[in-house]
């Protein structure tokens, strides 16, 4: 608090309120991620705090939406009990009722860390047709996932970065990109590591969430 342009959105009561009369769950029963239909919930305060700089930014409707349902084998935490197949888990996708007015461009520009596992998501790239929409640059972390289709269509140009779940400034593509904000999305639990960084880049392999490991 009390940091010029610095704005923290922390959603755990806009999610807690949308629960008492949401039409589905908005998190997976058997992974700690939001779904698709949370992440649209957690995504609308998002954009209400960003239309405070940027009113040209439009407000998010979910009659807009169309929302398909399907079960699938159990994720993360059932397959941790190899139950998955028992388990099933409620998958929901978002669908707008119109086409999506952004094209992904296929590009690298940043050096990818031998240790970060998911090298093709590493550094998303992504231009609207409405140029007049503020341009922004996205740290993130697995819970964007579910806002990948939501992210570009906000923006004008959107650069998104997974960067080790560290969480940094990056200077370097601030200066390159010159976007009109920068947005942090983070787990709560992974706070620490915007200090001490992840283990995995850590050459002591300390862990900041277990210190004692």
């Amino acid at each position: 608090e009390g940091i010029p342009n610095l704005n923290v959105i922390y959603l755990k009561d806009t999610l807690l309120s949308a629960k008492e009369n949401a039409i589905f769950n908005l998190y997976y029963k058997t992974d700690q991620h939001w779904n698709e239909y949370g992440a649209l919930v957690g995504f609308s305060k998002i954009i209400n705090e960003i239309r405070k700089d940027f009113p040209e930014v439009s407000e998010i409707n979910f009659d807009d939406y169309n929302f398909d349902t399907t079960y699938t084998d159990g994720k993360d935490l059932a397959k941790i009990m190899m139950l998955h197949k028992s388990i099933k888990e409620l998958e929901i996708r978002i669908v707008p009722n119109s086409k999506y007015k952004y094209q992904r461009i296929d590009t690298v520009k940043y050096d990818i860390p031998e240790v970060f596992p998911y090298k093709k998501v590493h550094q998303l790239y992504y231009s609207s047709v409405d140029k007049q929409l503020p341009n922004g640059l996205v740290i993130r972390d697995s819970f964007t996932n579910a806002l990948a289709n939501l992210l570009p269509e906000s923006f004008g140009e959107t650069t998104v970065v997974w960067d080790t779940w560290c969480y940094e400034l990056h200077e370097d593509i601030l200066e390159n990109e010159k976007p009109d904000f920068l947005l942090t999305i983070i787990i709560e639990t992974n706070i620490p590591f915007i200090i001490y960084k992840h283990n995995s880049i850590r050459k002591d392999g300390f862990n900041a969430i277990d210190p004692k490991k």
